[in-house]
């Protein structure tokens, strides 16, 4: 072989070796997903937990945007919540399990004390209650113990919120109802849990901001009150998240005096004439979470 040819196929051979080595190239995120139902979007991690974990049948649609929110452990996390879950970032934990659900029928109803095996059930000894073999079938089908947890009751009757008693079951993160109302498979559906915790009625949040059309390099002060009966709640937090064109921004306030009000200001700067900056709000209290909406125009 020549030197001419052999310099040839060593940087061949070399170019191959390079070109096994290099990165490979990375997808593009997946664009979020917004649902006017609602008026929220989902992405990121989130996005994919939602869709590698039933979607919209599992969990519902999004009722707020990912926010940072203390939980109860008192640490903050971001979380997302949904109609039937709420989504939680744990970056302590290694992957998949970074991704964890808001123990949702913890908080609703306590755990009942645990009761006799059942023929024909299955039986779960960490919390002493039978799951039905129809309930236990969609229960596997549909995430198992990571999406819904362990279960806290035996199957029980229990008005619900459009009046009609049904029968339903607790488990740590859901409320399976028997909807007999409904053909196979829709007989049995997922309570509306994220609804029932963000709602917290009789409790109410309104929210305003100071200026509606405020010019550039001023400030605006966005305003949350809680109320309980139409009285002020002492003790609540207030965080907010501010969506400009190309950017977002926040600021947060609390705890709430007597009147229920909270109050935070940010600069908007040059923000985009004419652009509709959307505020989103997220009160907490006593555990329980109340969102609003408010926005302002810049001139």
């Amino acid at each position: 072989m020549s030197a001419r040819c052999l310099v040839i196929a060593v940087l061949a051979a070399a170019l191959a070796v390079g070109a096994s080595l290099a990165p490979a190239p990375r997808s593009a995120a997946a664009a979020p997903a917004c649902f006017p139902e609602t008026g929220f979007c989902l992405q990121g991690r989130f996005l994919a937990y939602w869709q590698a974990h039933g979607g919209l049948a599992v969990n519902g649609y999004p009722l707020t945007d990912e926010v940072q929110q203390q939980l109860e452990d008192g640490k903050v996390y971001a979380v997302q919540y949904f109609e039937r879950v709420r989504l939680e970032w744990h970056p302590e934990n290694p992957a998949p399990y970074d991704i964890l659900l808001g123990q949702f029928g913890r908080l609703i109803h306590p755990a009942d004390p645990p009761a006799a095996r059942r023929a024909g059930a299955t039986y779960f000894d960490t919390t002493g209650h039978n799951v039905a073999p129809d309930v236990a079938a969609y229960w596997q089908a549909n995430g198992g113990l990571d999406q819904f947890g362990f279960p806290l009751t035996e199957e029980i009757q229990q008005r619900l919120d459009d009046g009609k008693v049904y029968t339903v079951q607790y488990f740590e993160r859901a409320r399976f109802e028997r909807h007999p109302e409904n053909p196979p498979p829709y007989d049995i559906e997922l309570g509306q849990f994220g609804r029932r915790i963000l709602g917290g009625l009789p409790y109410k949040v309104t929210a305003s901001v100071s200026n509606a059309n405020p010019v550039s390099n001023s400030s605006v002060i966005v305003s949350a009150t809680l109320t309980k009966d139409g009285q002020g709640v002492s003790g609540a937090t207030m965080a907010t998240t501010w969506h400009y064109k190309t950017t977002t921004n926040s600021c947060s306030d609390g705890p709430s005096g007597d009147d229920g009000v909270m109050r935070c200001a940010l600069p908007i700067g040059q923000a985009t004439s004419g652009y509709s900056v959307k505020i989103d709000i997220l009160v907490t209290y006593q555990g329980q979470t109340f969102t609003a909406t408010t926005s302002f125009t810049p001139q």
